[in-house]
């Protein structure tokens, strides 16, 4: 058995890349995709890539195949699933600013752009049904809900309905008082 070591960066030395350009193949581990931890997509395993590098003067022009799974946080129920993101064929360029560049942040963009806005889990790669607590429902809440309708942040004032909050917003100021 052969054992495969895992990257955590892809970089491609100009100095040795061919003019007819090189294939790269491999897989990323999923701190390369790291992302902020309050992001609602996560990396969930390593990135899948096929892709093939050109030179061409200025610009570097990276093109091929790109696969990774994502958790993500539903927007219906804020349940967090598994999402597999794959593109076939996935091309860009680059300016290059130096001898040695890193794809890394490009590959991860070009993913995240692919996730679907609004994710819903019924839409994942598991089998899994998006259910909605009923407790967070209007229609459906039951009366002794422990579920409160206005929250208020910390230091923000209770208004007795929703007009008392606007009726305090003064949006247009008079003449008087912008002299």
């Amino acid at each position: 058995m052969e054992n495969k070591e895992i990257k955590t960066e892809l970089k491609i030395t100009l100095a040795y890349l061919p003019e007819d350009g090189k294939n790269y193949s491999g897989e990323l581990s999923s701190c390369a995709m790291a992302t902020s931890e309050n992001d609602l997509v996560q990396p969930h395993g390593e990135l899948f890539y096929d892709i093939f590098v050109q030179r061409f003067d200025n610009e570097l022009l990276v093109r091929g195949y790109l696969e990774s799974a994502m958790e993500v946080q539903c927007a219906r129920s804020d349940h967090k699933f598994i999402k597999n993101i794959q593109i076939e064929e996935f091309a860009t360029s680059i300016e290059i600013q130096s001898g040695i560049i890193s794809l890394n942040d490009l590959m991860r963009e070009e993913l995240l752009i692919e996730m679907p806005t609004g994710p819903i889990c019924d839409n994942n790669d598991e089998n899994y049904r998006c259910e909605v607590d009923s407790e967070y429902l209007t229609v459906d809440k039951p009366i002794e809900s422990s579920v409160n309708e206005t929250p208020a942040a910390d230091g923000e004032q209770q208004w007795s309905n929703n007009w008392d909050a606007l009726d305090s917003v003064n949006q247009f100021p008079t003449k008087e008082e912008n002299n």
